[in-house]
């Protein structure tokens, strides 16, 4: 596995500079707009000043999604990456199973797909992280810092933190898919499909929006 080239630092750096290289390029696409690279990237910038600025998330909280691999996720876990708070992603699993995870370990805010709800702590539906423009200037770290973790489940059903230079170390040199299915934030999915896509700009289809991708991608 090749690691990313020297002048992109992190993934932070690739996708500022994609927002400028690639403005025009498709990133993906929600039911009601398409997501170019350079409004992918001004979408990070809006979340980090409504996650910071509204809803008070801070430098080493916790923020968990819960929902069916959403696109916008994605940009929820750059934001985060930004402000550096770590993201604890609960996806495609049964009610019971997210309570339970919610219960043992402390966090801040839960950005949740639409349908879904939560009485016992701080929650928000994700679409309103995106829904209009927040004006508060955000205080981002200087470069990413290790207090920035995805909190990952693994085989063992151990909790995983992974810094964004460990998940860059595993990337693929190239996309083995554009199809991402119900589970962004597996490293599968991070390191072997989104990842090397977006170090390519090229367009990601995600299942929970986007029925006609299968249709896109073979042109047909």
């Amino acid at each position: 596995m090749q690691p990313l080239a020297d002048n992109f630092i992190h993934m932070l750096v690739l996708l500022q500079h994609q927002a400028q290289a690639h403005s025009d390029a498709v990133a993906y696409v929600l039911p009601d707009r398409v997501i170019t690279y350079r409004r992918f990237w001004s979408r990070i910038e809006r979340a980090c000043a409504r996650l910071q600025g509204e809803w008070d998330v801070q430098r080493g909280d916790v923020v968990t999604y819960v929902g069916r691999g959403h696109p916008d996720a994605l940009i929820l876990y750059f934001a985060l990456l930004r402000l550096g708070a770590s993201l604890l992603p609960l996806e495609a699993l049964a009610p019971e199973l997210v309570r339970v995870a919610l219960t043992s370990q402390p966090v801040s805010l839960v950005l949740h797909d639409d349908g879904l709800s939560f009485d016992t702590v701080k929650s928000r539906p994700l679409q309103l992280l995106l829904e209009d423009w927040c004006h508060y200037e955000p205080r981002c770290v200087d470069e990413v810092s290790g207090s920035a973790l995805l909190l990952l489940k693994s085989e063992r059903s151990e909790l995983q933190s992974l810094t964004i230079d460990h998940l860059l170390s595993a990337m693929a040199p190239q996309a083995r898919s554009l199809c991402v299915g119900e589970q962004i934030f597996s490293l599968n999915t991070l390191t072997n499909v989104i990842f090397p896509a977006l170090h390519a700009a090229r367009e990601l289809i995600f299942a929970a929006t986007d029925t006609a991708g299968e249709h896109r991608l073979t042109g047909s």
